[in-house]
């Protein structure tokens, strides 16, 4: 929910930020920003599925400091908006 930095990531396992850039690529086959969007949105998965809080709640519940972007990236990786997700949810 929190504004995390590359820092803030590599300050916890002590180690630089490059060094923390290399780890994420070679073990996970990413960059710490593209994993921590990626854990935001399958969190934001759940919420839609099973939270009453509206569109704008939830992006700003896991971090995203701009609802349309978090729009456009749920879009992005899902092939559908939010409430489209949500209202799918519902009918099932």
């Amino acid at each position: 929910m929190r504004p995390i930095s590359l820092t803030d990531i590599a300050k916890s396992a002590m180690v630089s930020n490059a060094e923390c850039n290399r780890c994420f690529r070679n073990m996970l086959h990413t960059t710490p920003y593209d994993y921590l969007i990626q854990y935001r949105l399958k969190i934001a998965l759940e919420l839609l599925s099973f939270s009453e809080w509206n569109i704008t709640e939830i992006s700003q519940k896991i971090g995203f400091n701009n609802v349309t972007h978090f729009i456009q990236t749920f879009r992005k990786k899902y092939g559908v908006s939010p409430k489209q997700y949500r209202i799918t949810k519902y009918k099932e």
